[in-house]
């Protein structure tokens, strides 16, 4: 539980992460620790799934010719590792070491776009308490799909719109330990909370753009894109990590140019390891008004 006294200090370490020589990141979409404390990068590159160490240091990696745009990664208590592959409408079940163990959706098969039926460019996926799998099916459904604990289809809930329940981009998706799940509408500068049968309970608002969530105990991480390069860099402030308690109380926050960061711009995907360490996640954008490079980075807690 979160106590009175707990800080939530971080220093930041740019550009995280040792490949072997002459590789390179691509895209890095995002990020996942497994129950040994190995780091799981989901890239967009000719290494799709590169696995490290705490320290960084390179271990192996997997995934080559499986994906079209790897968009979400997510590890279950059983190290099984889940992909959502907005390119292919399609969500992966794999081992840690790469063997693929189950699929949903169709392969270049997307759903009519707002029916409901899954998947039109999932964007991410996790699973709760119960064993239920909940997927943000993000940029074509503005949806949230569930499947039982045995895979098969159960429900989906949202729609296009603003209000309560309504969805501008379902970008990202995590679940509590309570069941509660935590949604990204990105668009609306949102997370919306549900409980499993997908009831509104309440949003966090006031933000630039959360494009990942984590939940971690009674913790929640968001990740904050920021500036729309697009336009100039001027729309919504710039981008950064805000922490909450799972009540809703900020616990810290701060954005590119705070705390030491620097290159902070087109971020995508967030993880927390055992340390509760932050790690966040860099795309290259072409629209973009600032050179930066795709990567990782770190931020260590105090």
């Amino acid at each position: 539980m979160v106590g009175p006294g707990d800080k939530f200090d971080y220093s930041f370490e740019p550009l995280w992460g040792n490949l072997p020589l002459w590789w390179k990141w691509g895209n890095v979409s995002d990020m996942a620790t497994d129950s040994q404390g190995r780091i799981f990068v989901l890239d967009r590159g000719a290494h799709p799934m590169v696995v490290l160490d705490h320290d960084g240091k390179f271990i192996t990696a997997w995934g080559e010719g499986m994906f079209r745009v790897p968009h979400g990664l997510y590890i279950d208590g059983q190290d099984n590792v889940y992909v959502a592959d907005c390119g292919y409408h399609q969500v992966y079940k794999f081992s840690r070491d790469g063997k693929l163990l189950r699929e949903w959706g169709t392969k270049d098969g997307p759903s009519a776009t707002f029916y409901g039926e899954p998947f039109s460019a999932p964007t991410g996926v996790a699973l709760g308490p119960s064993g239920k799998m909940y997927v943000s099916d993000g940029y074509g459904n503005y949806k949230v799909q569930v499947f039982a604990p045995d895979g098969s289809f159960l429900k989906s809930w949202g729609k296009p719109g603003t209000g309560p329940g309504e969805f501008a981009l379902v970008h990202s998706i995590d679940v509590g330990p309570d069941e509660r799940v935590y949604v990204c509408d990105r668009e609306n500068r949102r997370i919306q909370i549900f409980d499993e049968d997908g009831k509104y309970l309440t949003e966090w608002g006031g933000m630039n753009l959360p494009v990942d969530v984590r939940v971690k105990g009674d913790v929640v991480y968001v990740l904050e894109e920021g500036n729309d390069w697009a336009s100039g860099g001027t729309m919504y402030g710039p981008s950064g990590v805000s922490i909450f308690s799972s009540d809703g109380k900020l616990l810290s926050r701060w954005h590119e140019g705070e705390r030491g960061t620097v290159g902070l711009y087109n971020i995508h995907g967030i993880t927390v390891d055992h340390n509760d360490d932050v790690y966040a996640t860099q795309i290259y954008d072409s629209r973009s008004k600032v050179p930066f490079s795709p990567g990782i980075f770190k931020f260590v807690r105090e």
